[in-house]
């Protein structure tokens, strides 16, 4: 440590240098550390990036404030290791910026090919906002950045902003928050400068630690920047902005992941451009070395061994291995699964999220080379972690929140409107329906196809006989089950079906067409094929392709017509 009576923390260099009162400013998060740490925080700012990793290699600065690109040397120069990383309030997606260029609006520059052999500001050479991310950006214009125009590092945001003002640099590169910010305390200013160019969103750097801090200090640490946004907001003003919160960084490298999200291509294209597998465009191919140059990558041995020889094994992790829907999905992902030479491992987590912990740490870790979650998984932040840092995961049903996890579901929509559809066809203009529950998908999109009676709930089969609409000629059932306690009550009642009243279930079953009297006719979709489609999706992960390329084939419902439903008697 720096000292043994205190703690030293480095603010980031280049974003609040400029701010006055800034030693009044740094107050609150200081006593705020020092509570949650039991010790003197003490604050620094030095005067550019390559200082910052400098004094952390030297044990001088304990924790720090790092962009994306300034991370990945501090994490190869220094061993710096992310304690956390910023994600949007109330989502597990990661917080983004952008960068902006700018110019002045009387100039004649109106596009970045108008930079050439012109002097451009930039922040820092460890800044990502400010001279990484446009780098990129003059690259993609056709300019080389460094024999096309010729920097100036001006080692603040503020001072980009400023040099471009008052027509000492051409251009300047920086954080879009401070040109937003100049335009709230200072519009006349702000009217001079034209934005020509905006970056995609960047993912903001982490919250790291030097090498060797104890694990003492770095739990209360972690936990202090867990509860600060709640605890001491005037302090969480210099960790991060507004609507952001922190989150514990994953334990395993993200080096690809980080390649990505700054070349603005995805995961699997890095791993296809570092590994030299398949067919790469070549100017997606330009941009990712060029990224990959500027950050000084070198690919671990030992995680491209992983890559290469990924296990063949794909995690099926289920709440309930008995439930009728969960068999269904299986045995499509085990066909599917296959002629990939992959082979499925069931796991059963009895929804029990320790046990759920277990199996997805076997896909974090590698043993697993890809896996299937359901929607039960949404609630486990791990999922979005696995995800977010590139592990091949595919959700079985609607995506939730911020959650990034591709997904596929059943289309409950298309399933009901076949249902009133086939009905319809056969003339039934007054049509029910018994659900299980007053809001679900099927509900919702029972009244979006337009049946007309209230929804009772089952399994009040025989209340929906007694209070039934006289003129209701056909019902909808959410699940078999349900549709044979309405044909026993309908036989108990002495209504005839399908003369009387139609039935039509919303689930196959192996005795709707032997046991069910009538033989019941059944509306479904395949849940074989929508788990044979996240297989699809989920295989085109693991060789490393775009989610975009996998076919988009709908799984379309199937009605199958039998001897509960038929024509509408016309009314005598």
């Amino acid at each position: 440590m720096a000292s043994a009576r205190e703690f030293v923390l480095g603010l980031n260099p280049v974003i609040r240098r400029d701010e006055e009162n800034r030693e009044t400013r740094m107050q609150p998060l200081a006593q705020y550390l020092a509570q949650a740490l039991g010790m003197p925080v003490r604050i620094v700012i030095e005067p550019d990036y390559d200082t910052q990793i400098a004094a952390m290699r030297a044990g001088n600065i304990d924790a720090a404030f790092f962009g994306e690109y300034a991370f990945q040397k501090a994490q190869s120069e220094a061993g710096a290791e992310a304690l956390a990383v910023s994600v949007e309030a109330g989502s597990e997606s990661a917080a983004t910026y952008q960068s902006v260029i700018v110019a002045r609006a009387d100039s004649a520059i109106r596009t970045l090919a108008d930079l050439k052999k012109q002097r451009v500001g930039f922040v820092d050479r460890g800044s990502t906002a400010g001279y990484l991310i446009p780098r990129r950006m003059l690259r993609e214009a056709g300019l080389d950045p460094d024999a096309d125009i010729a920097p100036v590092f001006l080692h603040s945001h503020r001072a980009v902003l400023d040099g471009v003002y008052r027509g000492e640099v051409a251009a300047g590169a920086l954080h879009r928050n401070d040109l937003l910010r100049l335009a709230e305390s200072d519009p006349a200013a702000a009217a001079e400068l034209r934005t020509v160019a905006v970056s995609p969103p960047i993912p903001k750097g982490p919250f790291a630690v030097r090498k060797g801090l104890d694990r003492d200090t770095r739990q209360r640490l972690l936990q202090a920047l867990l509860r600060i946004h709640d605890d001491a907001p005037d302090a969480a003003v210099l960790t991060g902005v507004a609507g952001t919160r922190w989150r514990p960084a994953s334990t395993r490298s993200v080096t690809l992941k980080t390649v990505a999200a700054l070349s603005g291509v995805s995961y699997g294209t890095v791993s296809r451009v570092i590994n030299g597998r398949a067919h790469v465009a070549p100017e997606t191919y330009t941009r990712v070395m060029s990224i990959v140059q500027d950050l000084g990558f070198r690919p671990n041995a030992a995680a491209v061994n992983l890559i290469a020889n990924r296990s063949d094994l794909v995690g099926f992790v289920v709440p309930d291995a008995g439930d009728a829907a969960i068999a269904a999905y299986t045995r499509g992902i085990q066909r599917a699964l296959t002629p990939h030479d992959l082979h499925l491992v069931l796991c059963p987590t009895g929804s029990d999220r320790e046990t759920e912990a277990y199996y997805l740490g076997l896909l974090d870790d590698g043993r697993l080379g890809g896996a299937i979650v359901t929607e039960w998984s949404l609630e486990t932040p791990l999922v979005s972690t696995l995800a977010a840092t590139g592990r091949p995961l595919v959700l079985l049903g609607a995506g939730g929140g911020g959650a990034p996890v591709p997904s596929v579901a059943p289309d409950y929509d298309a399933l009901c409107i076949a249902a009133v559809e086939y009905l319809r066809g056969l003339g039934h203009t007054q049509i029910g329906a018994v659900v299980a529950a007053m809001e679900t998908p099927i509900t919702r999109a029972l009244r979006n196809a337009g049946c007309t009676n209230r929804v009772p709930i089952a399994p009040h089969a025989f209340d929906f006989l007694r209070e039934r609409d006289p003129d209701l000629s056909a019902v909808i059932v959410e699940t078999a089950d349900m549709a044979m306690a309405l044909l026993l009550a309908a036989s108990a009642t002495h209504l005839h079906v399908p003369d009387d009243l139609s039935v039509i279930a919303l689930e196959e079953s192996w005795y709707a067409g032997e046991i069910a009297a009538p033989s019941l006719t059944t509306a479904t979709l395949s849940l074989e094929a929508v788990g044979a489609r996240a297989v699809a999706m989920l295989v085109e992960q693991m060789s490393g392709g775009e989610l975009a390329a996998v076919p988009g084939a709908a799984v379309l419902p199937v009605v199958v017509p039998r001897g509960s439903t038929a024509t509408r008697h016309p009314v005598i």
